[in-house]
């Protein structure tokens, strides 16, 4: 049984921003790094709300997407291409943790850094495979390697390498 505990922080940081990728500072898995030109995230957290859209410009195509979390670990169930999935948003320590669960199960680690001036967002853990070629990017999804895998040849599964990827603030 999962621990549903949140750790939450004395002082709860505001995550609300617009930030752009910081290719230079980022880790990017291989596929990531050959065709994603850009990016950009904008977040609007009123606690305990926490709402991103997302732009990834991958081999010249904008890719977007959004998604609406609480920051107390409810369940939000939705389905999209007749694919149920799970995702919870909880505080550990200063960080917001994502946990999507759908063929798989994807973690993704929000911290500001630099007096929040910087984002880093750390994929912590991928399992899944992929039945059919993927057209659309989702946040449930590792978006960065579904963008590539998109405007490449079918993915029949994935792994993750952990990316870290590092956006500025604008």
């Amino acid at each position: 049984m999962e621990n549903r505990t949140s750790l939450r922080p004395t002082q709860q940081h505001d995550f609300s921003g617009e930030y752009v990728l910081n290719r230079q500072a980022s880790t990017l898995s291989a596929a990531a790094a050959r065709c994603v030109l850009s990016a950009s995230v904008g977040i609007d957290h009123q606690e305990p709300h926490f709402r991103c859209q997302f732009t990834f410009v991958v081999d010249g195509k904008p890719f977007h997407g959004a998604f609406e979390l609480v920051t107390d670990g409810r369940k939000v169930t939705h389905t999209e291409r007749e694919r149920l999935t799970v995702s919870t948003l909880l505080w550990d320590g200063d960080s917001l943790v994502s946990t999507d669960r759908s063929e798989g199960t994807i973690r993704f680690r929000y911290e500001l850094l630099d007096a929040g001036h910087r984002l880093r967002v750390t994929e912590q853990k991928v399992h899944m495979v992929m039945k059919r070629r993927t057209r659309a990017v989702r946040r449930q999804m590792n978006f960065i390697e579904l963008a590539c895998a998109a405007v490449s040849s079918s993915l029949t599964s994935m792994v993750s390498v952990s990316p870290v990827v590092l956006f500025l603030m604008i």
